[in-house]
């Protein structure tokens, strides 16, 4: 491979096209080597004709759907056409990662694996580097690391293939006046969507320790506003679940461009000048803004190429509309050119075609059925996809109190009728027993999952004069304190409690007897509220579920169990363990 004359080149380009050129000839290898990259098959302007007919297929879900169970869990695979061999690979090179990554990821990845991937990261990385869609649904707080790592090993990689692939192609344009399209309409190519600023935190370390990048600029200021604050360590009355998600700076609202060169790293680079940002969903929607408003701001993700979510279950108890509006925003036709070269965009982008293109993955620690909505409208990656969810045994056996759990099933509805049959069911079968019951029923302490239906219950028993506490995510500590008071010493009967709340502060609700959960808890809590019952002689625990709530019913007791009580025309089944 001939290096272009300097002569022809400003003194920059020219040093990252030598740059660029050796390091391409140290990793050269040949052509049929060449195939298992799908880099350039993948985003190519070549496949734009292939990508028209494709979308068309992706749009009917022609898909051929494969099942198998696997060392990680149920897999299923969703492809248009058989694109992808199974191929057994092991090394870094294998796998055409970019030689300057090599060192930097033996180095962030030594106390799990010395040598390169280990086990988990191996086929992940395969996945990742097909370039379909990826959907990890049983993610633990135990592979955060290697998790991590190897996200961040597949953007960079991404990132300098792109970039390589621009400075040959200004080489070349220097040479003779051809016709490349090797380009979206802005740089940035990858999306990061991550809860806490922690997470940020460690992922951009992860990023700095792998790129083998040597200068990394505005690095102190990155440092000051994400590390952790001082003191911070585990809460002892916590549960290591609590505080391996809220260690760190928790701060939900974030934003940050990063920027490749060829040695330097640049933290708080301007958005259309990014190659890589990582932001929350807050951070990104409050310069989103809403339809009307004067200043909005999203042409920036009009040429994202690989969207990362990781830790996507802890969005929902964010605001998972902020989610879907990001994604509402990906991939559009911008509204100015930014200094755009339109001679080399990609045809598909000038198509509207790039969604197609565009490779998601998400990592959470089960499946919702916001997240599974949200890849059935959202993500149309041509390539297909590949997703892992757990089978479950269920939490039933972590109950160490012996009491009644009675699953009662609701009337079927539609799914747009489900929440107010779901209120007029707990609202004539449920509360009047307690309410009729009171003296008997005291102690009763009720979960709701989601704040509106809530609100709808809260409101409800307090038109009705039940003598009831409320605890909320916006209740506040005085008030959270005067609650738990009362229902301890019996002067409140019923205890209304939003599972947000429980997720954001793990209260101990004490004194609690009975207990009724309004829908299946999101988060795996079940077990850990019914250990709360300190009086299992005369307590009960019922939980509502319909035929919609197969996900979070599954978890607790267990899948094979779940789908005879989905399907059954019984209606109600009590355990006692």
């Amino acid at each position: 491979m001939q290096i272009a004359k300097k002569q022809k080149l400003s003194e920059k380009e020219f040093e990252e096209l030598v740059e660029a050129e050796q390091e391409e000839e140290e990793e050269e290898v040949s052509e049929d080597e060449h195939e298992l990259d799908y880099f350039h098959s993948h985003f190519g302007n070549d496949q734009s004709e292939a990508i028209g007919l494709s979308s068309l297929k992706v749009d009917a879900n022609q898909f051929v759907v494969e099942a198998a169970e696997t060392q990680y869990g149920r897999m299923l695979k969703k492809q248009i056409s058989d694109k992808f061999p199974p191929i057994e690979k092991e090394t870094l090179a294998a796998f055409g990662v970019q030689k300057r990554f090599h060192d930097g990821f033996r180095k962030a990845n030594k106390k799990m694996n010395k040598k390169g991937f280990t086990q988990l990261q191996q086929p992940l990385f395969e996945y990742f580097n097909n370039y379909q869609d990826f959907y990890f649904c049983k993610s633990e707080h135990k592979h955060q690391d290697a998790i991590r790592n190897v996200l961040a090993l597949h953007v960079l990689n991404h990132v300098y293939k792109t970039r390589n692939l621009v400075l040959k192609t200004n080489a070349k344009l220097k040479k003779q006046d051809v016709e490349i399209r090797d380009q979206g309409f802005t740089r940035p190519k990858i999306l990061v969507l991550l809860p806490f600023k922690n997470h940020c935190y460690e992922f951009v370390n992860a990023l700095m320790d792998i790129s083998g990048t040597t200068i990394h600029e505005n690095k102190k200021r990155f440092q000051e506003e994400f590390q952790p604050p001082e003191g911070d360590g585990p809460d002892p009355r916590k549960s290591d679940d609590f505080n391996q998600t809220f260690k760190g700076n928790i701060d939900d609202h974030f934003r940050l461009g990063i920027k490749f060169d060829r040695k330097k790293m640049k933290m708080y680079a301007p958005f259309f000048s990014c190659d890589i940002l990582v932001a929350s969903p807050l951070g990104l929607k409050t310069i989103i803004g809403e339809p009307g408003d004067r200043k909005r701001e999203f042409d920036y993700l009009s040429s994202i190429e690989v969207v990362v979510m990781n830790h996507a279950e802890i969005f929902l108890n964010q605001n998972w509309d902020h989610v879907r509006s990001i994604f509402d925003h990906l991939n559009l036709i911008p509204k100015e050119a930014h200094g755009c070269d339109f001679s080399r965009v990609r045809s598909y982008y000038l198509d509207e075609k790039a969604k197609y293109v565009r490779q998601n993955i998400f990592f959470s620690a089960f499946q919702f059925p916001e997240l599974n909505a949200l890849i059935h409208s959202y993500c149309k990656n041509m390539d297909g996809s590949i997703k892992i969810t757990d089978e479950y045994k269920g939490s039933l056996s972590d109950v160490v109190v012996q009491i009644p759990q009675v699953f009662q099933r609701i009337p079927k509805s539609t799914i747009q009728e489900l929440p107010v049959k779901r209120f007029e069911f707990f609202k004539e079968k449920i509360l009047p027993m307690l309410h009729s019951n009171a003296v008997q029923k005291s102690h009763v302490l009720i979960v709701v999952p989601s704040y509106f239906d809530f609100v709808r219950i809260r409101n409800y028993m307090k038109d009705h004069n039940y003598n009831f506490a409320a605890i909320s995510e916006y209740s506040t500590r005085s008030q959270v304190d005067r609650s738990r008071h009362y229902f301890k010493q019996g002067e409140t009967k019923l205890m209304l409690y939003s599972e947000r709340a429980h997720f954001f502060r793990r209260y101990k609700i004490p004194s609690t007897v009975h207990l009724v959960f309004y829908q299946p808890p999101t988060f795996p809590f079940y077990s850990e509220f019914v250990n709360l019952i300190e009086n299992t002689q005369d307590g009960f625990v019922q939980c509502l579920y319909s035929q919609y709530d197969k996900l979070a019913l599954e978890r607790i007791v267990g899948s094979t169990r779940c789908s005879k009580m989905i399907t059954n025309q019984k209606d109600a089944y009590m355990f006692t363990i």
